[in-house]
């Protein structure tokens, strides 16, 4: 029996050792928002794709850093001019809001980023 064990436990390790390793998407989070600083928006762009990605793969698509992320995107986008993408992402991003009802603060930043994103686009008059 403890052959078996130390088999196993072996077995396990080299199987974890292969597995491909998860980026740390926390400080993806912190490398986009410094190229942004940094007038990089391009690289923060693909930057926060990746973290959004490892977001939903991980926790899902309603997961509050997900949706955070995709709000950067949507504000990276939309200072691209690339409204249509923009607008997506902003009502995607308050759909998952709306589903967790007990942050009004993020729905109000969303929805008013939402609002000059159209403003911008011509889809709202004053």
């Amino acid at each position: 029996p403890w052959k078996n064990y130390y088999v196993e436990k072996k077995r396990k390790r080299i199987e974890e050792a292969k597995r491909p390793k998860e980026p740390n998407l926390d400080k993806l989070w912190e490398k986009g928002k410094k190229q942004l600083n940094d007038d990089k928006p391009q690289d923060a762009l693909s930057t926060f794709q990746t973290a959004l990605d490892g977001y939903t793969i991980l926790f899902g698509p309603s997961h509050p850093k997900r949706v955070n992320v995709l709000g950067m995107i949507s504000l990276i986008h939309h200072e691209n001019k690339d409204y249509a993408s923009a607008t997506a992402g902003y009502r995607e991003a308050l759909e998952e809001q709306e589903k967790w009802g007990d942050d009004p603060d993020s729905c109000i930043t969303t929805l008013n980023n939402l609002g000059v994103c159209l403003l911008s686009a011509g889809e709202l008059t004053d």
